[in-house]
């Protein structure tokens, strides 16, 4: 009965926390101020993710509410407040323009008993998610999909989703609204203009970011840590990103830093090691690839932003996802993001030592420029082995030593 009690206190203690923050911040404004030059990191971001820009009367429109880049100093979210708000002369959710709410939203895991404050999709044209979490265990990192909304086209014109309220809480920050990015985004229907995208920057710098826990700490959590620590050469790297959120053990709780990764495992790191924005598609682009799938967004985010292009397989392409990535393809994958992120082409490929590479390989000119900025090595120092699997401790160290190149 006291346990009990005391659970109720705290139910009440954190939502009497969280609704005087909701109270008391602003709706979202814009802010001449930013918080990279203070964090030393980019924003983290609401996003608003549209399946399209321009429709026609009739047509449908998905829309993907992401949290991204919560890691580092904006890492461990705690609660979390979004209200959005839409036309109803220009959309009308679906189905039928009833009332509804995101079903199973993911930011928080089920067994985390999240609290939710608020979960509604109005035909009024109001749409709000209020959630949280008690305890630091189960606090949100990274990336992480709120839900999907789906609306139709009603008519001609020019229509916006425009976030009004947008709050993020961490611990041991009372009373602030965690800086982050929202973007308003822009819808033409019927009309040949596309849709733009307006960036909002609300809240304020986090006073007092989360401890990270030490390296033997965090890699004691895995029930495989004797073979990690039998890679020393990784250990460091597998650290890094394992605090960062971007690469994690498997949901046995072990690491397996000597399995290889799978194409679709690959994408997801990919995508949130470049930090790219996530985006929305009504219809898979791969037939091998199912929107039920955990990484159907990640596969198309990649693909959209031309990290991905599919195998060709009997005149078609298909994406293979639970194949293992091969040394060649994510040589292609990360030299595509470092040409995304720099804006630049890659130089032409160069002698290399590696004696299994000639001037046939697909993949050549990227391995040549990674190789040449240190993040890529041989098996050997006349061995690439191209067409050889990737486990995931060297992938760790791939993605590490690209990191640590951009900062």
């Amino acid at each position: 009965m006291i346990i009990e009690r005391s659970k109720k206190r705290g139910l009440k203690r954190t939502y009497t926390f969280f609704l005087a923050l909701c109270l008391l911040l602003s709706p979202l404004l814009p802010s001449l101020s930013s918080a990279a030059g203070e964090s030393g990191m980019k924003e983290p971001k609401v996003r608003i993710a549209l399946s399209g820009h321009r429709l026609e009367v009739g047509d449908l429109l998905e829309v993907g509410i992401w949290l991204q880049g919560w890691s580092g100093p904006f890492g461990g979210v705690q609660g979390y407040q979004l209200k959005l708000s839409y036309d109803p002369l220009f959309l009308q959710p679906v189905p039928d323009g009833e009332e509804g709410k995101f079903e199973h939203p993911s930011i928080f895991p089920p067994s985390a008993s999240p609290i939710t404050f608020v979960n509604r999709i109005g035909r009024d044209g109001t749409i709000e998610i209020a959630q949280a979490v008690e305890g630091y265990d189960h606090l949100f990192y990274g990336y992480g999909k709120i839900g999907t909304l789906t609306f139709r086209a009603l008519k001609e014109g020019t229509t916006r989703l425009t976030p009004e309220k947008s709050i993020l809480i961490l611990p041991g920050n009372p009373g602030i609204n965690i800086r982050h990015t929202a973007n308003e985004a822009t819808i033409t229907i019927g009309k040949k203009a596309a849709g733009e995208e307006k960036i909002l920057t609300v809240g304020d710098p986090v006073k007092a970011p989360l401890p990270l826990a030490g390296k033997e700490e965090l890699l004691g959590r895995f029930l495989d840590k004797e073979d990690l620590y039998r890679l020393s050469w990784a250990v460091g790297a597998v650290y890094d990103l394992a605090a960062k959120r971007i690469l994690v053990g498997m949901p046995d709780g072990r690491f397996y830093p000597n399995r290889p990764m799978t194409r679709a495992e690959f994408a997801k790191i990919a995508v949130q090691a470049f930090r790219l924005d996530m985006m929305q598609v009504r219809t898979p682009s791969f037939p091998d690839v199912s929107k039920k799938d955990w990484f159907y967004d990640d596969v198309e985010t990649a693909r959209i932003h031309g990290l991905i292009k599919g195998k060709p397989v009997n005149g078609g392409l298909r994406f293979a996802p639970q194949d293992p990535i091969t040394r060649a393809e994510i040589a292609a994958i990360l030299a595509r993001g470092e040409t995304l992120l720099r804006k630049k082409e890659l130089p032409p490929a160069t002698d290399l030592p590696f004696l299994d590479i000639d001037a046939s390989l697909w993949a050549k000119n990227e391995i040549s420029s990674l190789y040449r900025a240190g993040i890529l090595k041989g098996r050997s120092p006349d061995h690439f082995a191209p067409m050889e699997e990737a486990t995931r401790a060297e992938i760790s160290t791939l993605i590490y030593r690209l990191l640590q190149r951009d900062k």
